[in-house]
């Protein structure tokens, strides 16, 4: 699929990311482990022609896989082009092919997805 690049809009977007009944290893590419470059991949919204990584920190994913947080929350940059079609900003920075445009990455504890 070759995605239109004209006239394509920029926007920021917050994304909550349940961790719930996910096999997290399986999301996580790490690049340096002495370093703490733990990446997280993110390709669980099918309303996107791609995916992307971001940076999340070792102590989160610890977090997240002990089960005392459920959830990551993050803002994102997306494109939406001028088919209406939706993808994530990506860049070559950090040394994985596709690092999103990330910010304010945290995890959190959603009573509501526990499932019960």
């Amino acid at each position: 699929m070759i995605l239109i690049t004209k006239n394509q809009k920029r926007v920021p977007v917050n994304f909550k990311i349940s961790v719930f009944n996910i096999d997290i290893d399986s999301k996580l590419l790490i690049q340096d482990e002495l370093k703490n470059d733990y990446y997280f991949k993110y390709d669980l919204n099918d309303e996107y022609n791609n995916y992307c990584y971001f940076k999340i920190a070792k102590n989160d994913l610890n977090q997240l896989k002990s089960g005392a947080m459920n959830e990551i929350r993050l803002d994102l940059v997306i494109l939406i082009h001028i088919d209406g079609t939706k993808s994530f900003k990506t860049r070559k920075e950090d040394g994985v092919t596709e690092t999103g445009y990330y910010k304010n990455v945290g995890v959190y504890y959603n009573p509501e997805l526990t499932g019960e």
